[in-house]
C-alpha cells in the first residue's frame, strides 16, 4: 500500500521544483512529484448557474454569481461594473485581500472580445452598453485569480466567460419580461379606454340625432346629467344608448332649454 500524500507549496520544494506550480510529494519517495489537477469545479459551477436568481438589476445577479464562483472556480472574484454613470464594485469573499485596485477601475473604450489569461487570473469584460426600453446599459470587468499559483487553462478561461454570458443574458431576460408585462397592461388599459370613449360617442350620436344638437352641446348635456345625478358617464352613455329619453324627461328638460338658447 502506498503511503499517505501530503499537498506542499511550490516554493517549498526542492531542487527542480517549479516555483508556481503546486506537487504532490510522496513521503516515502523521494523525488516523485506530479503536479496537483485542474482546480475549476465544472460541475458545482453548473450547477450554480442553473439556480442563479434572476433580476433585472446588475448588481444583484452579479453577486450571486460571485457566490457561485468561489470556491467552485476561484480563490477570488472582482467584479467592477458601471451603469447610468455609477461605478461599484463586488468582491467574493467580502474581506480578502486582492492583487486588484481598491478603486472602480474605468472600463476602457477598446476592450478584449474573449477571456484573458494572465498570471493565475481570468479577466472577463461584461459588456451590454445599450440603453434599451427594457432598461439602462452595464459595462464592467470580472477578474478571477487563484491565490495558490493555480495556472488557468483555456477551458477555465472558457468556463469563466460563458458564465459571465449567462449572468448577462439572464438580466436581459428578466428586463424584457418585465417590459412585456407593462406593455401588456398599457394594451388592456388603451382597450379600456378606447371601448368606454366608443359607448360615449354612441350615447353623444343618440343624442345629436333625437335632440338636434351638435356634438359639443350633445357631450355637455351627457356630463351635466352624470353631474346631477351623481352616476359615472359610462353609466349614462349606456343608459341613453339603451333607452333614450324625450326631451321632456324633467332631468334632461332644463339641460335642453339651456342648449336650444345657447345654440340661438
Amino acid at each position: 500500500m502506498l503511503p499517505a500524500a501530503t499537498a506542499l507549496d511550490g516554493n517549498s520544494g526542492g531542487d527542480g521544483d517549479r516555483d508556481d506550480v503546486p506537487v504532490v510529494r510522496w513521503s516515502s519517495l523521494v523525488e516523485a512529484s506530479i503536479p496537483v489537477p485542474g482546480r475549476v469545479d465544472v460541475n458545482a459551477a453548473v450547477t450554480g448557474l442553473r439556480h442563479l436568481e434572476a433580476s433585472p438589476e446588475p448588481a444583484l445577479v452579479f453577486s450571486h454569481l460571485a457566490a457561485i464562483g468561489v470556491p467552485a472556480v476561484c480563490d477570488d472574484i472582482v467584479i467592477d461594473l458601471v451603469e447610468n454613470g455609477h461605478g461599484y464594485r463586488i468582491r467574493q469573499p467580502a474581506a480578502a485581500p486582492s492583487t486588484v485596485p481598491e478603486t472602480v477601475q474605468p472600463i476602457p473604450p477598446s476592450r478584449p472580445t474573449g477571456p484573458v489569461r494572465g498570471p493565475h487570473t481570468v479577466t472577463v469584460t461584461v459588456d451590454s452598453p445599450e440603453r434599451t426600453a427594457a432598461g439602462s446599459g452595464f459595462s464592467g470587468m470580472l477578474t478571477c485569480s487563484w491565490r495558490d499559483g493555480y495556472e488557468p487553462t483555456p477551458a477555465d478561461a472558457s468556463l469563466i466567460g460563458l458564465m459571465v454570458d449567462h449572468t448577462v443574458a439572464l438580466i436581459h431576460r428578466e428586463r424584457l419580461t418585465g417590459t412585456v408585462v407593462e406593455l401588456q397592461g398599457r394594451a388592456q388599459q388603451l382597450s379600456g379606454t378606447l371601448a368606454r370613449s366608443r359607448r360615449v360617442a354612441s350615447a353623444i350620436g343618440v343624442v345629436m340625432a333625437l335632440h338636434h344638437v351638435d356634438q359639443a352641446q350633445a357631450m355637455d348635456l351627457l356630463v351635466r346629467i352624470s353631474d346631477r345625478t351623481q352616476r359615472d358617464l359610462q353609466d349614462v352613455a349606456d343608459t341613453v344608448s339603451a333607452h333614450p329619453l324625450p326631451a321632456a324627461d324633467p332631468l334632461r328638460a332644463g339641460d335642453l332649454r339651456w342648449l336650444r338658447c345657447s345654440r340661438e
